[in-house]
Formats: structure tokens, C-alpha cells, sequence
């Protein structure tokens, strides 16, 4: 059977628009007119297949996102293919479109969602997920793939939450698991095949079945034991691997970047130029998932940096440029390319960026160099308040060198700092908070004028050693209490708490199976529930509800998990062997470390073996050195 496109009148958007004054009534109008400098508009009736890429957050966080970037700019440079952006309206926009009955449509042309062949969507967070579900009820189009039937869109996912793609399983017709650059090419030449052949679209998921990274959620059936929990999960068919493998992109240097970047119209949450220096990071913190699911560590080589920092500069017209990476001090060469680039960037006025850094490896000449006497602010991430419990997380860093780094911040002018910490993790104990006190006590007496602490809960994440354990909830209520009377005994001290309720939900949805598809639906579609992100609009009781009338309760997945059951993440591979992630799990009692391999021998983690890749570092030292 033939795939045929969903009808959409694509000038009613438009005339809708015009016609009823919508955007006057609506708080940021900027976040729907569209037509940004170096966004790009192809004529729909010149390409053969049609792409949606949607950020299910308000424009100005979406914009801001690097990956939607690249995958935009690389879907665009094919002459047969076009991609357009769409973001999550906000409430009072969502209002307006209900009222006059105007689908969820891009910023380039207007045209309805449902008009494309494929719609992307980029998940950063589980708390996306309603807001995901909701921009397909926006669309008019059917949530779940089983009454989608033979027709366009597909739908598809992808971004670090499909470490465990499970709860968004019935909603997609396929997940992009790991780097998307090579994927997204494939599964739009797929498409384009069957278009001009007339073919189904179960010939499209099985061709992209067949390329690695993609995860075809219904072409796997789940069993499950009396108990709740997972007895096995089947592929239904002999071409589908047991284990799903993430992509992996082996050098970044041979993939395209977007030098000509949009340039919003409305303020962004990250409003500057960026680079992309390296992807993946081999530190190991054992509650990071991030560390797994982008290993290991690829950077770009330093002149090409150089280069895109200048063209983009030229293309865009910032005045900041970003260096991106999880942890942008390791990048190896780094202090030649500050050298390098700050001459050019100080000629034109333009200020660089480090937005992440860790202590053990941040070079103060480095941030004095790129700093330029501006003394703003300086983010640090000690994360525990004790040695015993940064050993337990595998972070890696002394008390020392934490207190030598705020001194000599002090000592060289900074007035403000920001310091992360995270609480209920594994094995803390009352002391650990006491070590966050006296660490924060020991910082203000330096003299700093401003000291904005911020101070998460630790969620147990898919692929981290921490998988298994028991997500802390009554524990978090107690220990914000006295954080709280803390603050309140030191001007300087701003500290910021997390919400125990919704780092609940998102530890749910992190560890959930595929029966939590029905309870996003219910969230969306009977509570009215989205923008779970946002403090105002978050609703913990509609999520217990929501959980109760599917049969479902909280502890089936804030409880500790045996080492050696099946998850509902297990068919899915990043590469880490399991039998990695248990040894880590084991050792993280006894507190002992295990170190980076990009300047230490093979951890045997399995990534380099199992997915055929390597770390690619650019500067390769006696301290550097590769051993891969």
C-alpha cells in the first residue's frame, strides 16, 4: 500500500494568522514569525522529501540547541531534501491556535507539521515527553503508531533520553539512538526511495532497521513477569539485532558544521555564535549519563576551530562565541587555540565563552587570557561535599584542589562564583552535608561578593553505574530543609534547590518500560498536562493520577535494581558493556577510582571495541597520550 500524505491546507496558517491579529494578542510574537537571518527556505515542489525538525520546548531554549542546528543545516544541503523548524507554542499562543483551529506549523513557511514526510523531534530531557505528545495532538496527528496506519509523517526521536527510549516507544515510528549527522542522511534517502517507488511504509522501517543507531520500537515485543518486571524483549522479526547499537560519528572533523547560524530575533537562552570542540567525555562519573552515551572522546583539530570561529563570526555577527563540549577545559589543545583566536576576536570586540569546566583541569592562564580583565562570573562543580563521596562518584577531584581553585579565583579578581552540587546520591550520608556547609562557610570568608550555589537531585539515569540504586525521594525534602536554613544565615550565598517532585517524574520516565507510553498519553490528553520543565505549570498530583488510573505506582520504578535483571534498556546498546557498568556499580562502594583512559590505560569499558571507534585527540603528549 501506498504512503500518502496527510491533508493541510498550507495557506491557511498564514491568512489565519493575518486575518485575526493572533500574534498581537500573544506574549512573545518573535517566536513564531520566522524569517531569521540564515534561516533557509526551499521551495517544497523542488525537493522530494519534506523534513520537520521540532525542538518540544518555546523557541528561544530550541534555538539555542547546537544539535537541531547541525542536523538542520545537513538536511538542507541535500538537493533533495528540506528541513523546517517547529517549536512547542507557548500556553497563550497554544490557546489561540485551538481557538481559530491553526495546526502546530514552522517558523519558515508556515506550513502544518503534518504537511511534512518526517518529523525529528529532539529530546534533551524526559520532561520534553508531554510536550512532545502534545505537539503531535497540536498537528492533528494520531499519538500512538499503530492508528497512524500507512501514512505520512513518520515520526521520529532522537538526543541523549533514548539511552532508554522505552516510555516514548508507542509514540515513535523509529529512535535514533547515539550521533545523528550519518543516520538522518540514510533514513531520508530511504524515504525518497519509497516515494518515487511507491513503496510502504513497512518497507521504510525495515530498510532503516537495517541501518545502525535506529530503533524500530515496534518491531519488538515486550514479555513481562508476574512480579512487573521484565522477562524478555523479543525482536518480532530475524532482521532485527537483539541489541540495537548506537550510531557513532569516529572523527567530527570529516562532518559538516554550520558555519551560516540563525540569528534569532528574540532574546535566546544561549544567544552567541558556537563551536562544537569535542563530542564525548571518558571522565566516568559514575551518575553521568552523558559520559556514556556520547563516548569517547572525539575532538576537532584546532585550525579547522580557528577557521569556523572566524566564518561564523563573519556569517552571523555575534559578539560571544561558545566553546562547546561536556567539559571544555579538556579539550587538549586548547590553550593554542585561545592563543590563536583571541587576537582576531579582540581586534573585532568579541568575548569567548567556556561554559563548562572542571576543576581539575581548568587553566586559570588559559581563562585570564580569554577573561581579558571582564571578571564576570565563574562556574565550578565540586558536586559533593565530602572526599569519600566524590571518590564514591568517580569525580576525581581533592578538597585541595577545590579550595586552591576558589582562592586563586579570588586572588585574580572574580567577585561572583557558581558552584554545582547534587544530593541523594548513593551512599551519602548526613557528614556529606555537612561537607557542602563547610565547604560553602569556607568560600564566603574568601571575601567573594556573590556566591550562587546550585544544588540538584540526583536522579538515576539508564547506561551509569547508578542505574541500579533506589531513587531517593523523602530523603531530598530533608536535607533542602537544612540547605535552606543554611542559607539564611549567609548574605552571599544564593543557594537554588530543585524540585523533589519533578526530579521524581524525570527519574520515572528514566528508567521507565513502555507501559509509561499510556500514562504520557493520559498526562496530555486528559490532565491537559505540558511544559513539565516549568515550576508553574507542573503538576505533581496529575501525574499521580495519571499513574494510578493506568495501574501503575511509583515505587515499580524508584526501587533499587538487582544487578542482574532484565532493564527495559537492555536491547539497546552505547557501546558500554553491561558487565562494565556492574563492576563500576560494585566499586563505587569501596570508593575507588577509576581514571580517564584518554591520559591513562584502557578502562575496558567496551565502547572502542564493540562500535569500532576510537578516542581522536588533537594534541596526543607524554600527559595525552592515546592509548586506544
Amino acid at each position: 500500500m501506498r504512503i500518502s500524505p496527510l491533508k493541510s491546507d498550507i495557506g491557511k496558517v498564514v491568512k489565519t494568522l493575518l486575518n485575526k491579529d493572533i500574534l498581537k494578542t500573544v506574549e512573545r510574537p518573535s517566536r513564531y514569525i520566522g524569517e531569521e537571518w540564515n534561516s533557509i527556505k526551499k521551495d517544497r515542489n523542488k525537493v522530494k522529501v519534506l523534513v520537520a525538525l521540532i525542538f518540544p520546548d518555546v523557541y528561544e531554549v530550541g534555538i539555542s540547541h547546537l544539535g537541531l542546528r547541525i542536523l538542520y543545516h545537513i538536511i538542507n544541503s541535500l538537493d533533495f531534501a528540506l528541513a523546517e523548524r517547529a517549536y512547542s507554542p507557548w500556553i497563550d499562543m497554544e490557546s489561540q491556535m485551538e481557538k481559530y483551529d491553526i495546526p502546530l506549523f514552522t517558523v519558515e513557511s508556515k506550513s502544518p507539521v503534518s504537511s511534512f514526510d518526517l518529523i525529528g523531534f529532539s529530546l534533551q530531557s524526559e520532561l520534553l515527553y508531554t510536550n512532545m505528545v502534545n505537539c503531535l495532538r497540536l498537528s492533528g496527528i494520531e499519538p500512538y503508531t499503530s492508528d497512524r496506519k500507512d501514512t505520512f509523517p513518520l515520526v521520529i526521536a532522537g538526543g541523549p533520553t533514548t539511552a532508554n527510549p522505552e516510555p516514548i516507544a508507542d509514540f515513535m515510528d523509529a529512535i535514533v539512538i547515539g550521533d545523528g549527522e550519518e543516520v538522518i542522511v540514510d533514513m531520508i534517502k530511504v524515504i525518497k526511495e519509497a516515494k518515487e517507488n511507491e513503496l510502504s511504509k513497512d518497507y521504510i522501517l525495515k530498510k532503516w532497521a537495517e541501518i545502525q543507531g535506529v530503533y524500530i520500537p515496534s518491531f519488538y515485543h515486550v514479555e513481562y513477569l508476574e512480579t512487573d518486571r521484565i522477562k524478555a524483549v523479543i525482536p518480532r522479526y530475524s532482521f532485527c539485532p537483539s541489541k540495537v547499537k548506537k550510531a557513532v560519528v569516529r572523527d567530527l572533523n570529516e562532518q559538516p558544521f554550520p558555519i551560516k547560524q540563525i540569528v534569532p530575533y528574540a532574546p535566546a537562552v544561549h544567544d552567541r555564535a558556537v563551536v562544537e570542540v569535542f563530542r564525548g567525555c571518558n571522565r566516568g562519573c559514575r551518575f553521568c549519563q552523558a559520559g556514556t552515551f556520547y563516548r569517547p572522546v572525539r575532538e576537532r583539530n584546532k585550525d579547522s576551530l580557528v577557521e569556523m570561529i572566524k566564518d561564523i563570526l563573519k556569517s552571523t555577527g555575534y559578539e560571544e562565541v561558545g566553546l562547546l563540549s561536556l567539559n571544555t577545559s579538556d579539550y587538549t589543545s586548547l590553550s593554542d587555540l585561545t592563543k590563536e583566536i583571541l587576537p582576531y576576536l579582540r581586534k573585532k570586540h568579541i568575548s569567548v565563552s567556556i561554559p563548562s569546566s572542571r576543576i581539575d583541569s581548568f587553566d586559570f592562564n588559559v581563562n585570564e587570557s580569554i577573561d581579558s580583565g571582564r571578571r564576570t562570573a565563574l562556574t565550578l562543580a565540586p558536586e559533593a561535599g565530602t572526599q569519600r563521596l566524590r571518590n564514591i562518584i568517580n569525580k576525581g577531584i581533592t578538597e585541595e584542589e577545590i579550595k586552591i581553585a576558589l582562592r586563586k579565583a579570588y586572588e585574580m579578581g572574580w567577585q561572583r562564583i557558581k558552584l554545582y552540587f547534587m544530593i541523594g546520591l548513593p551512599y551519602e550520608e548526613e557528614k556529606d552535608i555537612d561537607g557542602i556547609l563547610s565547604l560553602l562557610d569556607w568560600a564566603s570568608s574568601l571575601g567573594f561578593r556573590k556566591i550562587n550555589v546550585s544544588i540538584s537531585n540526583f536522579i538515576p539515569k539508564a547506561w551509569t553505574p547508578f542505574q541500579f540504586v533506589r531513587q531517593k525521594v523523602e530523603e531530598i525534602y530533608g536535607i533542602q530543609k537544612r540547605l535552606k536554613a543554611f542559607s539564611r544565615t549567609n548574605r552571599r550565598l544564593h543557594i537554588s534547590l530543585s524540585s523533589p517532585q519533578r526530579s521524581l517524574i524525570e527519574g520515572i520516565l528514566s528508567r521507565g518500560d513502555r507501559r509509561l507510553s499510556r500514562v504520557i498519553y493520559t498526562m496530555v490528553y486528559k490532565k491537559n498536562e505540558r511544559f513539565d520543565d516549568c515550576p508553574d505549570l507542573f503538576s505533581f498530583s496529575r501525574w499521580q493520577e495519571a499513574m494510578n488510573e493506568n495501574g501503575l505506582s511509583f515505587t515499580m520504578y524508584t526501587r533499587e535494581r538487582d544487578v542482574n535483571e532484565i532493564l527495559p534498556w537492555d536491547h539497546i546498546s552505547l557501546g558500554i558493556d553491561k558487565e562494565y557498568i556492574k563492576r563500576e556499580y560494585n566499586i563505587s562502594k569501596t570508593g575507588i577510582l577509576t581514571p580517564d583512559c584518554r591520559w591513562n590505560q584502557c578502562c575496558d569499558c567496551g565502547v572502542c571495541m564493540d562500535l569500532n571507534v576510537r578516542n581522536v585527540l588533537c594534541k596526543i603528549g607524554e600527559q595525552h597520550e592515546d592509548r586506544h
